[in-house]
């Protein structure tokens, strides 16, 4: 995504490192808002999903989100799978 270390990266909600739009037509945040909303309430998500990186150049993706339970707070694994150039062009 263009960032220089992880520790920049952490902390940034979807829609700061995403189109304003997805393809679907959703806006990024409310649709962020969703998934983040049914991951946290216990049930896991996969989807696609656009990311953008700091420079605007799109990265198509799969993401996974799941609560985790760290301490006294719920927190969010996610894993993200950029699709390959390949698959892009497609």
């Amino acid at each position: 995504l263009g960032y220089r270390d992880g520790k920049s990266f952490i902390g940034l909600r979807p829609d700061q490192i995403s189109p304003e739009f997805q393809p679907d037509g959703m806006s990024s945040t409310v649709k962020a808002a969703y998934f983040i909303k049914r991951a946290m309430d216990g049930e896991p998500q996969t989807f696609d999903w656009v990311h953008q990186t700091k420079k605007g150049r799109l990265l198509f993706c799969e993401v996974s989100l799941a609560s985790v339970d760290i301490g006294e707070h719920g927190s969010i694994l996610a894993r993200i799978l950029v699709e390959s150039k390949d698959d892009q062009q497609g």
